[in-house]
C-alpha cells in the first residue's frame, strides 16, 4: 500500500511512527492538508528565495559572475500571493525590474508583502549559497526547488529541496534547506528531512560513496549555540546510502505493511494532523485523565467537566512536575485536534454528535458605518465626547511609512514576564538572579 504523505518534511514522523500514514489517509482533506499563518509566511519567503537562487543559476549558465545583480533585487514591498489552484506562491512583480509578472493576477486568502526582515533573510540565504559556489573546484551546478528521489526505482517517495550546489569535479555537494520559522531551531546533524533531500541529490548526480555531502540548514531568524544562523553537517554519499538501507527503506516498508506498522509517540506528534484519531494518543490521554480526575470520567456530566478537581503532582517532586508538563503538552495538542475534528464533522459535514449542537457565536453590537457616525457626531457637536484618539502601534507606524529612527526614539520594548517552557525553545534562558528578583528602578539624586 502506497501513501500520499511519505514526504521529506514529515519523514521524522512516519519513520518513527510507521502507522501514522495510514491513519492520516483516512482524514478529511481539510484536516489532512491544514496549514497555519506561520507556515504560509514561510512558503511566501521561500518563493523569494527561489527567485534569487534562480538568478544565481541563470548567471552561471550565461557565463556571468554568479553574484551579478543578485543582491540588487528590491524585495521590500514585493507582494507574494498564493494561487488557490496550485497552492504555490508567486511574486506579482519581478524584484529586479519592478515589472509585473505575466499571469500574476490569481487571488487567494493568503497574501504577504515582503518587509525588511524578509529581505535580509533572503539576502543572507543568497550570500551563503554564493559562498558555496565560490568553493567549487569545477563548474558549479545550482538547482532550486528540485524534486528529489532518495530511493532509486521508487518514484512515489520524493521531496522538494530548496537548493543544491553541486561540484562534481571536486566531488562535493551542498544540500541546502531554508527554515524561515523562529519558534523551533532545526539542526542539520542526522536530520531525516535533510538526509532525505541529500540522498536524492546524491543519486541524481551519481556521486561515489567517498564524495563529500554538506547538509546545510539556514535559519536566518534564529541564532544557534555557536552564534551562527546556520546549522551544517558534513557526511558522505556512502554514509547516506547506509542510512537509507538501515533506516529509511525499512520504515517505508513498515508504512506499507499493517503487520509491521506501529504507533510511536514522540515530539513528531506535535505536527501530526491525525493526532486526534491516534489510538496510542487516545489511550495515553484517557489514562492520564482518568488518573487525574477525582470523579469517574465516563459518568461525568458535560456541564460539570470544567469544575472537576485534578490530582496534581507533588510540589516537592521536580521529576513528577516535568513528567506532568510533558503530559499536558500532549493533552493540549490532542484537545486542539479533537476540536478541529469535531468542527469539521459537525459544522462542515453536518454529522450529528450526541450531546452537542450547532449554535451562533456570541457577538457584540457594532456601528454600521463608522465614517457616517463620525460625521453625524461632529455635526451635533459630540465628537469629542464620543471618541478617543489612540496612536498606532510602533510596528503599525513603521509599516505606514514613518521613519524608524523617529519611532525608536519614542518607543521601547518592555521586558516580558517569566514563563516556563521546554529546553528546546529557541529563547535564551533567563539568568538565575534575574528570575529570582523583580527589576526595580530607583530614582537617583
Amino acid at each position: 500500500m502506497q501513501h500520499s504523505n511519505l514526504g521529506a518534511s514529515s519523514s521524522k514522523r512516519w519513520m518513527n511512527c510507521t502507522a501514522s500514514p495510514s491513519l492520516i489517509d483516512t482524514l478529511d482533506p481539510d484536516l489532512r492538508d491544514g496549514s497555519s499563518i506561520y507556515a504560509e509566511e514561510g512558503s511566501a519567503a521561500h518563493c523569494l528565495a527561489e527567485l534569487v537562487v534562480d538568478e544565481i543559476a541563470r548567471n552561471i549558465d550565461a557565463g556571468l559572475d554568479p553574484s551579478d545583480n543578485v543582491m540588487e533585487a528590491q524585495i521590500v514591498g514585493t507582494v507574494l500571493r498564493k494561487d488557490d489552484r496550485t497552492g504555490e506562491y508567486a511574486a506579482t512583480v519581478n524584484p529586479w525590474t519592478g515589472r509585473p509578472y505575466r499571469g500574476s493576477t490569481a487571488r487567494s486568502e493568503y497574501e504577504f508583502v515582503a518587509d525588511e526582515e524578509m529581505q535580509e533573510c533572503v539576502r543572507f540565504y543568497a550570500e551563503t549559497i554564493l559562498g558555496y559556489v565560490d568553493q567549487c573546484i569545477g563548474p558549479p551546478w545550482v538547482q532550486s526547488e528540485t524534486r528529489m528521489y532518495p530511493v532509486p526505482g521508487d518514484p512515489s517517495i520524493f521531496g522538494t529541496t530548496d537548493c543544491v550546489v553541486s561540484d562534481q569535479v571536486g566531488g562535493t555537494i551542498w544540500v541546502v534547506d531554508m527554515k524561515y520559522g523562529k519558534g523551533v531551531k532545526v539542526t542539520a546533524p542526522n536530520n531525516s528531512q535533510a538526509m532525505f533531500y541529500a540522498l536524492g541529490a546524491v543519486e541524481e548526480g551519481e556521486y561515489g560513496d567517498q564524495d563529500i555531502v554538506n547538509v546545510v540548514i539556514i535559519q536566518p531568524r534564529v541564532t544557534f549555540a555557536d552564534g551562527r544562523r546556520i546549522s551544517d553537517w558534513r557526511t558522505t554519499a556512502g554514509e547516506l546510502r547506509q542510512w537509507r538501507a538501515e533506516a529509511l527503506v525499512p520504515a517505508i516498508q513498515a508504512t506499507r505493511s499493517p503487520a509491521l506498522a506501529k504507533y510511536q509517540a514522540g515530539d513528531w506528534c506535535r505536527f501530526c494532523p491525525a493526532v486526534a484519531l491516534c489510538p496510542l494518543m487516545q489511550e495515553q490521554a484517557i489514562r492520564k485523565a482518568q488518573e487525574a480526575f477525582a470523579d469517574d470520567l465516563d459518568a461525568l456530566p458535560m456541564e460539570d467537566a470544567a469544575t472537576v478537581s485534578l490530582i496534581l503532582p507533588s510540589a516537592d517532586d521536580p521529576e513528577a512536575i516535568a513528567e506532568a508538563l510533558k503530559v499536558s503538552a500532549v493533552l493540549e495538542n490532542w484537545i486542539e485536534r479533537v476540536r478541529k475534528l469535531a468542527d469539521t464533522k459537525i459544522l462542515k459535514h453536518r454529522v450529528p454528535v450526541p450531546g452537542f449542537k450547532i449554535v451562533r457565536k456570541r457577538t457584540r453590537r457594532r456601528w454600521d458605518n463608522e465614517r457616517d457616525l463620525i460625521a453625524e457626531l461632529e455635526e451635533i457637536g459630540q465628537l469629542e465626547n464620543a471618541t478617543k484618539i489612540v496612536p498606532l502601534t510602533p510596528s503599525q507606524m513603521s509599516k505606514a511609512g514613518f521613519d524608524d529612527e523617529w519611532i525608536s526614539a519614542r518607543s521601547s520594548k518592555p521586558q516580558g514576564g517569566l514563563e516556563v517552557v521546554h529546553e528546546t525553545d529557541s529563547r535564551n534562558q533567563v539568568e538565575e538572579a534575574e528570575s529570582a528578583f523583580d527589576i526595580v528602578e530607583l530614582d537617583t539624586p
